[in-house]
């Protein structure tokens, strides 16, 4: 318990970007006191990613091959088995594109790794939900990479289809992982940034208590004029490290929201085709959960951002419209303060292609459009029209109304 609580922001980011680099996706070293782009690293991920991506682009061919087979286009009026087969391709394919374009960002990566390096808060302890995260994106892993050597069936085969066998299982968990992993780094990243940023809005007001504050406790004594251009800086480099955050992660942002989208469709449809089946509850949960995870953690990365840049905001205006009855005397304080305004309201924004904001309110949205897909899904595939498509068979035999 000491551990977990001794144990720092700082290095909780650190140790998540080793394992993006043992994930092939954060070629950094440690050299002469400083992270810097390592070619062997680098050589390494470009190679792990060039066969994950032989690798995904192998099973998608396979995937419409199949599809095309006479059996299963003669069952294409189940809109399940239609989504069940797009299942598969749209993960390899969303998997690839989030990891390549995150690599190709590494020199951002590399801003932000050099950040959190020399972030002060290293002070701040890790909150106990994200090693709750931690220890369920673990189990999940564990989960995922067991169900998947056992449907590949890698026990019943030859020694040398076992050893293809164990490749593909290796490289589907790896993509798996990858994603988990980079939706869980992006909303640890969010949420570090948040406080070094509410760190450093509240030293401006009051330098005695760096993090826990009231509006209250605002005094025009408790502000160092000294500290105004330092602090101003240090704004403005968080801002930019916001920058490259949003810019190395806006691809894996929407992948994971595209993805997720038809996960949850077939999620759904699962337990309404199948209520009866002999699936276990445990792992229906830990499917349910396997799709959620990763949505949350992206939904989730902007909230404490957006709640403290409005309430620095809001407390600077508050400093200076005080510090302005002063009198003239303390036009240069009031100067600085209105710089330091200036960086906190053009803090970015994290959007989709600049279509939406990223939040928690777009969970209500894909709930209704997961919803509508769900109905219009379930009506195409119980309809009795012949010119939409068949009734849908259950399993006992009889069809639906």
């Amino acid at each position: 318990m000491e551990l977990v609580k001794n144990y720092t922001m700082k290095k909780w980011m650190i140790w998540q970007f080793r394992f993006l680099r043992i994930l092939g996706l954060a070629p950094f070293a440690w050299v002469n006191g400083k992270y810097r782009t390592s070619q062997v690293y680098l050589g390494f991920s470009v190679s792990l990613q060039i066969f994950l991506t032989i690798l995904s682009m192998s099973e998608i061919i396979k995937s419409f091959y199949n599809a095309s087979h006479p059996q299963l286009l003669s069952s294409s009026s189940n809109i399940y088995n239609v989504i069940q087969i797009t299942w598969g391709p749209a993960h390899h394919f969303f998997t690839m594109i989030i990891a390549w374009h995150f690599l190709l960002s590494r020199n951002r990566v590399l801003k932000i790794v050099q950040f959190f390096r020399s972030s002060s808060c290293s002070l701040l302890a890790v909150d106990y939900s994200q090693h709750l995260l931690a220890l369920l994106i673990a189990i999940i892993t564990g989960y995922t990479a067991d169900s998947t050597f056992q449907l590949s069936g890698c026990y019943e085969k030859s020694r040398t289809d076992n050893i293809s066998c164990i490749l593909y299982v290796v490289g589907w968990c790896v993509k798996f992982v990858s994603g988990l992993v980079l939706s869980f780094c992006f909303n640890s990243s969010m949420k570090t940034l948040s406080l070094e940023l509410k760190n450093v809005v509240v030293k401006i007001v009051h330098e005695s208590h760096p993090v826990k504050y009231q509006l209250s406790a605002m005094k025009i004594a408790d502000v160092i004029p000294s500290s105004l251009p330092e602090m101003k800086k240090k704004v403005a480099v968080m801002r930019r490290t916001i920058y490259n955050i949003h810019h190395s992660f806006s691809v894996v942002a929407f992948g994971i929201l595209a993805y997720e989208q038809l996960e949850m469709v077939l999620v759904v449809l699962h337990a309404i085709f199948f209520a009866h089946s002999k699936v276990p509850h445990v792992q229906t949960f830990l499917i349910t959960v396997a799709a959620s995870v990763p949505l949350w953690l992206v939904l989730d990365s902007q909230t404490a951002y957006i709640k403290t840049c409005e309430d620095g905001i809001h407390r600077v205006k508050k400093l200076i419209a005080e510090v302005g009855l002063k009198g003239s005397e303390h036009v240069q304080e009031v100067w600085h303060l209105r710089g330091i305004q200036a960086e906190l309201e053009r803090m970015p924004r994290f959007t989709i292609f600049g279509l939406f904001e990223l939040g928690r309110h777009c969970l209500l949205s894909m709930g209704s459009i997961v919803l509508t897909y769900v109905i219009i899904a379930i009506q195409f595939t119980t309809s009795n029209n012949p010119v939409t498509c068949k009734p849908f068979n259950f399993t006992d035999g009889s069809t639906s109304a």
